[in-house]
């Protein structure tokens, strides 16, 4: 019986994507067995990487957050001149 090929990179790639995607998620979608992939993730450490991503996601989102706050109490400012 012949292995079938798993693109991981495609894999990783649907885990990393959705914040609330499962690895449960990702093993049906694949056709995995959940007991592999959560072996893999484990060894590679997908949540710690998934985790900084959407840290760094959320920083960066923050960032333009308080940019827009700034510009808009900047431009109340001027008006109330």
């Amino acid at each position: 019986m012949a292995r079938v090929k798993i693109n991981w990179d495609k894999v990783k790639e649907d885990y990393f994507e959705d914040y609330f995607t499962t690895l449960e998620d990702i093993a049906k979608n694949h056709n995995i067995s959940y007991s592999w992939i959560r072996k893999k993730s484990m060894k590679e450490r997908w949540f710690k990487q998934k985790k900084k991503i959407r840290k760094r996601a959320f920083d960066k989102s923050m960032k333009r957050i308080e940019k827009v706050i700034v510009r808009k109490n900047v431009s109340n400012f001027k008006q109330s001149l």
